[in-house]
């Protein structure tokens, strides 16, 4: 699945309400992998508790970055279910 997001106000509202469904145990990233000028993509891999449930739960996702006037202004993800 992969899914965008776009503009700073979006980015931020998403990791808000991540933060209010999961909690992270440990998270890996790597380093990233520049494609072009204008993007680069990482590697995570998180291990989560479900906060409501208790629930745990691994997750490996690829994140392809947009860059413009050197701020990223875009996030592409594509991820494990």
């Amino acid at each position: 699945a992969g899914r965008t997001t776009e503009g700073k106000a979006e980015l931020l509202g998403k990791s808000q309400a991540f933060d209010t469904i999961f909690r992270v145990e440990s998270q890996k990233i790597s380093d990233p992998w520049p494609h072009g000028y204008d993007k680069f993509a990482v590697h995570m891999t998180f291990e989560m508790t479900h906060i409501e449930s208790g629930s745990t739960r691994s997750m490996d996702e690829i994140a392809v970055m947009t860059i413009r006037d050197g701020k990223i202004c875009s996030e592409e993800f594509f991820y494990s279910e």
